[in-house]
């Protein structure tokens, strides 16, 4: 599992934690995993019940399609671990100030969430219980606002980047095919990806993992003036290469010139049998 996730052994025990409904989907799975790998054990995310920050977190990556983006993941993973990490010193030099008098209002003003109505009780607690009211609200929903927070500052810089840089693979096509006016060039390594991702406005420098296994490939179709106009996933299943997602600038429905020219490039590398990609470097 270390190997399939690319993560250290220590997250992979920390998946003992997690209910099971959300490791059944691969790709919820790997995600939990790269959250774990992001900081150290004694800072990782909980998963005791849907109120858990951890667990809306992936929530809300999942509706954004980002949950398969690990840099992401990680940067927002470290961003609430370094967050807590203030906020436990913080609350850490009030204990040693006035440990006798340490109540749940102020551990609640340390790490709860500014849309919370209940500031706690005024009751009295030990240094001993005020630890273990620490761990409880600091793996739970105090921490949603600053998911939001994350979510925000890091998805605009990292969403086209891709994480595998210097990855390369063998294209499938040896020279750009042309079909009426478009001009269709494979994108064969994660920079290129990542430039496609710039121009267009979307997320297809993510994929350099999944071209990396074999059974993929990205095209970018131009005009003869070398404008991009959409980019073009393709999977290859039982030999047969097909259409995955074919979009314009940000998202767009394609021209229907380039709908054409992908039609006709599929029906070109089937009627070929062309070799899957193959892994010339990868960093």
């Amino acid at each position: 599992m270390g190997v399939q996730y690319r993560i250290r052994p220590s997250a992979i025990r920390s998946l003992l934690q997690v209910p099971l409904f959300l490791l059944a989907d691969p790709l919820r799975a790997t995600a939990i995993a790269w959250m774990f790998d992001a900081v150290p054990q004694e800072w990782q995310p909980s998963f005791a019940h849907e109120t858990d920050a951890a667990h809306v977190l992936l929530g809300w990556l999942s509706s954004m399609g980002w949950l398969h983006d690990r840099p992401l993941i990680r940067c927002i993973a470290r961003d609430i671990f370094w967050r807590k990490r203030r906020a436990f010193f913080r609350y850490w030099d009030l204990v040693q100030q006035n440990q006798d008098d340490l109540e749940d209002h102020d551990l609640l003003l340390v790490f709860a969430s500014p849309k919370s109505n209940d500031p706690g009780s005024k009751s009295r607690r030990s240094r001993r219980s005020a630890r273990r009211a620490l761990r409880r609200t600091i793996m739970g929903v105090g921490m949603l606002s600053v998911i939001e927070e994350g979510i925000s500052m890091f998805a605009p810089h990292l969403h086209y980047e891709p994480d595998g840089v210097g990855a390369e693979w063998k294209p499938v096509l040896v020279v750009p095919y042309r079909c009426d006016d478009r001009v269709i060039v494979e994108l064969s390594s994660s920079e290129s990806l990542a430039e496609e991702g710039r121009v267009m406005k979307h997320c297809v420098a993510s994929r350099w993992r999944e071209i990396l296994g074999g059974y993929s490939a990205v095209f970018s179709l131009r005009d003869e003036e070398g404008r991009h106009r959409s980019t073009l996933h393709l999977s290859k299943e039982g030999g047969t290469w097909h259409a995955v997602e074919h979009r314009a600038f940000r998202n767009a429905d394609p021209e229907s010139t380039c709908e054409r020219a992908a039609v006709s490039l599929v029906q070109h590398l089937n009627q070929r049998q062309a070799p899957t990609g193959a892994v010339l470097a990868a960093h």
